[in-house]
């Protein structure tokens, strides 16, 4: 891996979420850079062949799941007043 594939790992995996698959996953990360600082494993049936389009559409169902259900993030992404607020925009002369 070259410096500057490493750096891009190294920065990913501090600053964003990881949903893996299981702990094997988790493994391959951290041979190649640190381990990641916020990590999820999806319940699901193990790894997704890499053209199993159906299987890794079934993955992210996992995780979309959990964020409908994760009230603090969904008040995030779909604040109460966005809509309004997009509506009552002033327009201009």
């Amino acid at each position: 891996m070259d410096a500057a594939t490493r750096g891009w790992l190294n920065f990913t995996t501090r600053w964003n979420r990881w949903w893996l698959p299981d702990v094997a996953a988790l493994g391959s990360i951290e041979r190649q850079a640190s381990a990641p600082t916020d990590v999820r494993f999806a319940a699901s049936n193990g790894r997704v062949a890499p053209l199993d389009t159906d299987g890794f559409r079934r993955y992210l169902d996992i995780i979309e799941q959990h964020y409908r259900r994760d009230e603090t993030i969904s008040r995030a992404l779909f604040p109460p007043d966005a809509a309004s607020a997009v509506q009552s925009r002033p327009t201009a002369p």
